[in-house]
Parts: structure tokens; C-alpha cells; sequence
């Protein structure tokens, strides 16, 4: 039991906190030998979903037997695992085709942006950038990457970059140099129009896509901490999330808001449960996640249910027909990404 609770602890703190031994040797990866994933037997309502796919992150029920990818075809009404070692933060592509997500190196400790088709073939490392390579988001047309680095003591920026989903990219440009004490939280949400809206600080903010018009679009409340704010397909609406927690997940809020500040708009206020253990391995950012379909008439997210526990919700944007997507005892389900 001893090595087996030691092995989740590794998988989570390795998955979700920020490493912080930098590496220089990035060319020759070996990966860790993760157990391949179980078939996912929950009994999804496919007819609540629409259409399109999502791709989200399990890990498995505690000790933390298995992690990786899922993928929901509502279409086909089918599903599969995806495998591809330690990695988090997945984005499918806006035509359903790629999946890009932050994918960690043994060999170098470092987490670089790979690419790879939706079924899991042809992983290719993308980033090859000093430090650990975070967050990837797609822009609409399927045709670049945004992913920023993390701040380290040895590297006190915190740029990001934008380049075409290839390796070594003739494209790849810096939008912005953030400083460390920004403290910035990816993903950067592209909204159609060219803005991006991301965590900086405590605050929900938004900036043009060349790195200029940095503004604050939802300060940061007294009573709660604001998460994973996400563009709507049509460019108009911010969905985030408020979390109200103390050692424990209390409650969260499903909000809207205009993409210039109006019209701020609670849909739904869930109780919420993590105990100790989240804030004892340093979850609690990025832990919760939320996301658009395609067509911008639902939300997809993910509720702590327990210690250790995930699951995915659906709502619809007037805050009608909540509906629990995933309901496996005991994994952890998060990191969802919704694409046609």
C-alpha cells in the first residue's frame, strides 16, 4: 500500500504542481511506464451533449492506478483512451482533428507542448523551449498554438508564445514577456475577435493578441478566487468559474460575462467538496475547469466531488439542464476541452 500511495502522490505532484528542476538535455525523451488506461464505462447522456468531441484528463480512483486522456466522439457516440505518459492541460483542436497538451520528459524534467492526432497518433514535441512548457490553446482556425513557460528562479520572464502546430515552426513569435511576479495561469482563451483572456494575479484579464491592450476584465472578489476564464465561440461572452473554499472546496459559481466587462451573470451555484488532501499537494490552481461547445449553447466543466474526486457537468448558457456527464467511483476528472 506504501508504494502505491507513493506512486499517486508522484503522478498528481508530477502532473499538477510546478516543477522546478530545469534541465538542459531535451532531445532524446524517455518516457515514464504508465499502465494503459481502462475502457471508459460511464454511461455518458450523449443526449444532452449536441455535437462534437471533447478530450478530457482521469486520473484513476486512489492509490491512482492510471492517468491520461479521454476523447467523446457525441457524434458516433463513442470513446477512448489516449496514453501517452505523464502530460496535463489537453486542447483539442477547433476542427476536432489534434489534440495539443503540455507532456513531461523523464529524462529532461521538463513538460514541452506536443501535438498529435485525435486517436493519439504521431506525438510530436512542438516547443523544445527551456523550461516547462504550459497550457496549449488553439486559435479558431486550427492553424496556430499559444503556450506560455513557466517562471523559475533561473528564468524570471513568463513569455508567450504563438506558432504554428509543427516542429521546429518557421512562425513562432513572443506575443509578451510577462514578469514572474505576474504570477500568469494559462490557458490563454482566443476569442475570435484577436483577444485572449487568462489569469493575471488574482484578476480575469484580457489582451489583444499582439500583447497590447492588457486589461483587467474581472477583478478579483474577497470572498472567492476566479478560474479558467473561456472565450465563447462567437467572441462575445467570458464563462468562468468563482470557487469558495477554505481547507475544502465549498462551492462554485458558474458565471458569464461580456467580453468588454458588461452584463456579469451567475447561471448556476454548485456545492462543491475537495478536502484537506487538495490543498496538502498545492491543487487547488487549475484544478477546476470550464469550457464552450462548439455552437456556444452549452458549458462543460469540471466539480470536485470528494477528496480526490472530479467529475463533468454540463449546462446550458441560459443556466438550464445541468446535467452529471461522468460519474466512475473515485477518479479524478478535469481539463476539459470541447471542439466540433
Amino acid at each position: 500500500m506504501v508504494g502505491n500511495n507513493t506512486r499517486f502522490i508522484v503522478l498528481l505532484a508530477i502532473g499538477w504542481l510546478t516543477l522546478t528542476n530545469i534541465a538542459c538535455n531535451k532531445e532524446t525523451p524517455v518516457e515514464p511506464n504508465i499502465p494503459s488506461l481502462p475502457t471508459l464505462t460511464d454511461p455518458i447522456p450523449y443526449e444532452k451533449l449536441g455535437q462534437g468531441k471533447f478530450v478530457f484528463k482521469r486520473i484513476g480512483p486512489y492509490p491512482g492506478e492510471y492517468g491520461g486522456l479521454y476523447v467523446i466522439d457525441i457524434d458516433e457516440q463513442s470513446s477512448w483512451g489516449i496514453d501517452i505518459g505523464l502530460e496535463v492541460s489537453p486542447a483539442v483542436s477547433p476542427d476536432g482533428q489534434k489534440i495539443a497538451t503540455s507532456k513531461y520528459s523523464s529524462s529532461s524534467e521538463m513538460y514541452d507542448i506536443h501535438v498529435m492526432n485525435i486517436d493519439g497518433t504521431n506525438s510530436q514535441n512542438i516547443s523544445y523551449i527551456e523550461g516547462q512548457d504550459r497550457t496549449p490553446s488553439w486559435t479558431h482556425d486550427s492553424k496556430q498554438i499559444l503556450f506560455h513557460v513557466e517562471a523559475h528562479p533561473n528564468f524570471p520572464k513568463v513569455p508567450l508564445y504563438k506558432q504554428s502546430p509543427v516542429k521546429d515552426p518557421p512562425d513562432r513569435i513572443l506575443i509578451k514577456n510577462f514578469q514572474s511576479l505576474d504570477r500568469v495561469e494559462g490557458p490563454f482563451s482566443v476569442s475570435p475577435n484577436g483577444k485572449l483572456a487568462f489569469i493575471k494575479g488574482s484578476d480575469i484579464c484580457t489582451m489583444g493578441m499582439d500583447g497590447n491592450n492588457l486589461e483587467v476584465l474581472v477583478p478579483h472578489p474577497d470572498d472567492s478566487s476566479l478560474e479558467s476564464p473561456a472565450c465563447s465561440p462567437d467572441g462575445q461572452k467570458v464563462a468562468y468559474l468563482s470557487v469558495v473554499r477554505d481547507s475544502t472546496y465549498r462551492s462554485i459559481e458558474i458565471m458569464l460575462i461580456d467580453i468588454d466587462g458588461g452584463n456579469p451573470n451567475s447561471l448556476a451555484i454548485l456545492e462543491a467538496y475537495g478536502g484537506s488532501e487538495w490543498s496538502v499537494l498545492g491543487l487547488y490552481r487549475n484544478v477546476v475547469y470550464i469550457c464552450w461547445s462548439p455552437d456556444g449553447s452549452k458549458l462543460l466543466f469540471n466539480k470536485p466531488d470528494g477528496d480526490f474526486v472530479s467529475h463533468l457537468y454540463v449546462i446550458s448558457a441560459d443556466g438550464s439542464g445541468l446535467t452529471q456527464i461522468t460519474s466512475a467511483e473515485g477518479v479524478a476528472d478535469r481539463c476539459v476541452s470541447w471542439s466540433n
